[in-house]
């Protein structure tokens, strides 16, 4: 019990107050529906081009941010959440993990199935850097219906902040296409000794990865499998 106690990981913020984060989007999405793209329940978010994740308050292991969401258009949509980094509750789950995690760490404590997969370095406009993996894979298929998806997230060791999200995914469910890609780049921020650079989606990515699993549960139950 006291080796247990004592090799537990502690959770910690890596991120302080007033920290911004500036992500890019890059989406490649070809979907084949009745509605026009116009109607779609999720074009904003598909239209977005700039979200910047600004950390306001943080208590204990609790962190709360606000997201502003800048669209093609010119438009901003503002959006406020928290999480937990011992339980991952909250609207910033996977946005945000307490830092010093390694491979084989949890995310969360309360999600042992979400793990780490490896812990590498990674090379980043602004240098090097200690960046936490984990990769999603599920493929289903009955009949004509089938869907392949593959997920990776990247944080940052040090601070915990994400870095990283990218989508691949094929998706045919009564004769409905959903097929392509989308990824989530951190491109500036403004955190301690790290310097700005220059401009090279939890929520983008989040509400796509919530259209599929939707969509796949038309015909069943439908759980994400961490890939060894």
């Amino acid at each position: 019990m006291f080796f247990q106690l004592c090799s537990a990981q502690v959770r910690t913020a890596g991120v302080s107050e007033a920290d911004w984060f500036k992500y890019g989007l890059d989406l490649d999405w070809d979907y084949e529906l009745d509605e026009s793209p116009e109607d779609f329940i999720f074009a904003d978010f598909l239209e977005g081009d700039i979200i910047t994740l600004s950390i306001q308050e943080i208590s204990g292991t609790n962190v709360t941010g606000q997201f502003t969401i800048r669209f093609e258009n010119g438009t901003e949509k503002v959006m406020t959440g928290s999480v937990d980094l011992v339980t991952g509750e909250g609207d910033l789950r996977n946005w945000l993990i307490s830092s010093g995690l390694i491979a084989n760490n949890p995310l969360y404590e309360t999600e042992i199935d979400e793990t780490i997969n490896e812990t590498i370095t990674q090379a980043y406009p602004w240098g090097s850097r200690q960046t936490n993996r984990l990769l999603y894979s599920y493929n289903f298929s009955s009949g004509e219906d089938y869907s392949a998806l593959s997920l990776v997230f990247n944080w940052d060791q040090e601070i915990g902040i994400l870095t990283e999200m990218s989508i691949d995914a094929e998706v045919q469910q009564n004769g409905t296409l959903i097929d392509g890609s989308a990824s989530l780049t951190l491109i500036e921020m403004n955190h301690g000794n790290i310097p700005e650079f220059s401009q090279s989606a939890l929520i983008l990515i989040i509400v796509i990865v919530t259209l599929i699993i939707s969509t796949l549960k038309i015909k069943g139950n439908f759980k994400l499998t961490p890939s060894s």
